[in-house]
This record gives structure tokens, sequence and C-alpha cells, in this order.
């Protein structure tokens, strides 16, 4: 099986840049931050993971599908 860069010479990088993306050391593209309102509190959380700390504990006290509804 040919890679990608083998079957059209070009590295993860350089198709990035044609997109007009970022690409972070290592080959992956940096993660946009997403904000989550949490309407009981008002607290706010900014992460580019899902695997936030806070996240968790809400999942867990409200469920996953209603704190997914909070993502903006």
């Amino acid at each position: 099986m040919k890679s990608f860069k083998d079957e059209h010479a070009k590295h993860a990088k350089d198709v990035a840049k044609i997109i007009g993306g970022e690409v972070a050391p290592g080959g992956r593209s940096k993660r946009t931050p997403s904000t989550w309102t949490n309407p009981h509190t008002g607290e706010k959380v900014v992460t580019a993971g899902g695997n936030h700390k806070t996240l968790k504990e809400w999942r867990v006290k409200y469920g996953a599908d209603t704190v997914a509804s909070w993502k903006k």
C-alpha cells in the first residue's frame, strides 16, 4: 500500500498549508478549542479536547448527552 506522500509527493504539513490549516510538531493538526457552559452554575470550560476533568464530572452528574448540548 502506497502512502499519501509516495503517491502525491506531499507531506501533511504541505497539505495543511495549502488548505490554510496549521500542523503542530509531529504532523498533527491543531485542535480548535470549544466552550461548554453549565446552565446550572454558569461555569465555563474552554478546551480543545473532550477529556477535561470538569467535563468528566459534569457528564457523571448530568449525563453525556446533556453536557454535549452545552457545547457552543
